[in-house]
């Protein structure tokens, strides 16, 4: 089954619900068709909103995949190359391939994490870690997603 539309622009704009915006993010990833009709919303909401950003923005976008802003909390662990416990994050945007997570401190480049969000296990790799404010912005390439059974997360 295909994400709805309003589900879609909804999403776009952060406006879902958390548990139906992770059930839409895991399903742009893995469907194809879908993921191009986010990029088809994502632009034509861009295109309507902010007509002259938008183009400009576009030119300038050297990345593969939109991004879609979120502000979701999950918990991120450090996996290597030095392991740590698990600390609080949250994810402020998405897109296919990559996560833009607000970290508590700063992460090396290429270190491997692991980020939670509710039944889902990212395993990612750490392409920056920027300062911002008392924390930090970290990019991640998203290396494999796994969904958790019931059993599992307790």
């Amino acid at each position: 089954m295909h994400v709805q539309a309003e589900h879609l622009e909804s999403y776009v704009l952060g406006q879902l619900p958390e548990d139906l915006s992770i059930v839409v993010d895991f399903h742009v990833r893995a469907c194809a068709s879908c993921g191009g009709r986010l990029q088809e919303v994502s632009a034509s909401m861009s295109d309507r909103t902010a007509p002259e950003k938008s183009k400009h923005k576009l030119r300038l976008e050297r990345r593969k995949n939109v991004r879609v802003p979120t502000d979701n909390p999950a918990g991120l662990t450090i996996l290597g190359p030095q392991p740590s416990g698990r600390k609080e994050t949250r994810i402020l945007d998405t897109s296919k391939d990559g996560l833009k997570l607000l970290v508590p401190c700063e992460l090396m480049r290429g270190t491997i994490v692991q980020v939670h969000l509710s039944n889902l296990f990212i395993l990612a790799e750490v392409r920056y870690c920027r300062p911002a404010g008392a924390a930090f912005h970290a990019g991640v390439l998203i290396q494999d997603v796994f969904i958790a059974s019931d059993s599992a997360r307790e």
